[in-house]
């Protein structure tokens, strides 16, 4: 409602920020103010905005960042957007007051509205409280409007466009936030401690009388956040004994968690701690003082546990919420429409099976009772009938499922040698999937490997490297080249070898070029690459220039 220059219970457009006036002149509402840049899109026009919630008093205490998708005029397809603040000020000056959705819709046309995260919304919902849904459905915010109506007209055609998917859920936060828009309205408090966690500092006790300074970074890797560091060392180096100390430091509340801008976070409550673990029985001691310990590998009792992983996420307070954000993270290395879960067979109807996806759009009291946990799920698909996951697509099902659901609320998650037993092609699988749950479940976790593979899937400010010093102790360091993406040789070479340590290769070639530099004879390196790979190649041609030299 919009009456003689005040607002209550509105969505308006403002110019710019200096615009929205703080003097109870506007109340319960949401301002949003569009970015002087529109740019051109599939399907339309695309602009950075901030929105403002604005309080039952009048109090604008946050901001969040999101972007509004101008739909095309179905008329006039080829119109030009005119977007600057200054026009948009000006029709609020000459009413004394802002732009009304109606208002803005009636001059620019359709348009869907998508804020940047699950924090973002959250941000929302704390300030206007039971104003938040109604507000951000008058808002045509897609998340709000896919929960609460799926059928409205500017959802269905934003939906149509790639620039829906490829832009405005691009990134897992989006994804997230759209999928459970409904426990982030409901539960306003649900926040995990590890949320805003940018670095953790221990002393981590490795030895009866030595503690280990680590420091953990988990800052963001192009554009997104990394909330994964990775300690890789050869074996014998001390790996899975500094990650028992990390969880012994965790679990006597031994950390120091900061944001990104320093704030202390340690003191925000009891934190959850998850290990992951080829050898459960080390981890006896600290399972008896509240770690949770979840053994890895798959056998055929833990696939057909997997039936009853889903249970039990579907039966969480939010399980529809929390089986569309696995759906998400699973569809990332295997069909989930190909998922059947047991039934238990009803004379009535006979269906003794249900696909993953219909359970979850269906699901209720009666179809989570009618669940036969005693067997394992089925894969089917339309064209290759019933088949079998490989060993390594069955890990990574049973790994995510066991995560989401020990990390919900939020964890510090420990995973020792998640590579063993896994193809080198899974790693890069492992790593991506943990990825996506942990920024699901808001968690942190820190993995020890000997893989390079694991360690190429991280950016060089999340990786630190244990070796034994001359006086055999362990230390910590950051490796100086980049390892995401990185060569594996080199992140080979650079972790674990010695570089006064010639390879077999190295000393052949050697021997080659000093026979050939001996016999007066020229160093032709075409013909002798031909039996090389591309690190022989390199080291030849490094070592001929040498030798010319």
């Amino acid at each position: 409602m919009r009456k003689n220059g005040y607002a209550r219970d509105e969505v308006l457009f403002a110019g710019s920020q200096s615009q929205i006036e703080i003097e109870e002149r506007y109340q319960d509402c949401l301002v949003i103010v569009p970015d002087r840049n529109a740019r051109r899109v599939d399907g339309g026009y695309l602009v950075d905005v901030q929105v403002f919630p604005v309080d039952h008093f009048g109090m604008v205490m946050a901001s969040v960042d999101g972007k509004l998708f101008l739909l095309v005029d179905e008329h006039k397809p080829d119109g030009l957007l005119d977007l600057e603040p200054s026009s948009l000020a000006a029709q609020a000056s000459a009413h004394k007051q802002l732009q009304t959705a109606d208002e803005f819709f009636e001059k620019l046309g359709d348009f869907v509205l998508s804020l940047s995260g699950r924090d973002a919304y959250r941000k929302v919902v704390f300030e206007l409280a039971g104003s938040a849904q109604r507000l951000l459905a008058k808002a045509h915010d897609i998340a709000v409007l896919n929960a609460y109506h799926p059928n409205s007209k500017s959802l269905t055609r934003a939906r149509t466009f790639a620039t829906f998917r490829s832009i405005l859920l691009k990134g897992d936060e989006e994804l997230f936030a759209f999928v459970a828009i409904r426990s982030i309205l409901n539960l306003l408090s649900s926040r995990s401690q590890l949320t805003n966690t940018a670095s953790i500092e221990a002393d981590v006790p490795v030895a009866a009388d030595l503690d280990l300074p680590v420091s953990l970074n988990f800052g963001e890797a192009l554009h997104s956040l990394n909330p994964i560091n990775v300690i890789i060392g050869s074996n014998g180096q001390g790996k899975t004994r500094l990650l028992l100390g990390l969880a012994k430091a965790a679990r006597n509340g031994m950390l120091s968690m900061r944001d990104n801008v320093g704030t202390d976070l340690s003191q925000s409550g009891s934190l959850k701690i998850v290990a992951f673990t080829y050898e459960a029985a080390h981890w006896g001691h600290l399972r008896k003082q509240g770690v949770e310990v979840e053994s890895m590998g798959i056998d055929s009792a833990s696939w057909r546990r997997v039936t009853s992983l889903i249970h039990q996420i579907a039966s969480t307070e939010d399980g529809q919420d929390n089986l569309r954000q696995i759906e998400l993270i699973l569809a990332q290395f295997i069909p989930t429409d190909e998922i059947f879960l047991p039934l238990i067979a009803r004379e009535s109807d006979g269906i003794a099976r249900i696909c993953l996806h219909e359970f979850i759009e269906q699901l209720n009291a009666n179809l989570l009772a009618g669940v036969d946990l005693t067997k394992s799920p089925i894969m089917k698909s339309p064209t290759k009938g019933r088949y079998s996951l490989s060993s390594g697509e069955k890990s990574l099902l049973s790994f995510c499922l066991s995560t989401f659901l020990m990390t919900r609320g939020g964890a510090l998650v420990l995973i020792d040698e998640p590579e063993n037993h896994l193809h080198p092609a899974f790693i890069s699988l492992l790593v991506r999937t943990l990825v996506s749950t942990l920024v699901a479940t808001e968690s942190r976790a820190v993995v020890v490997t000997h893989s390079p593979f694991v360690v190429r899937e991280v950016d060089r400010s999340a990786v630190l490297i244990l070796k034994r010093n001359t006086e055999d102790l362990p230390e910590l360091y950051r490796p100086s080249l980049q390892t995401l993406g990185g060569d594996v040789s080199m992140i080979v070479d650079h972790v674990f070898q010695d570089g006064s340590i010639k390879k077999a290769y190295e000393r052949r070639i050697d021997a080659v070029i000093a026979e050939r530099v001996a016999q007066g004879a020229e160093i032709v390196t075409n013909d002798l690459e031909v039996d090389l790979g591309n690190d022989g190649a390199r080291y030849l041609h490094a070592q001929a220039v040498l030798a010319k030299g």
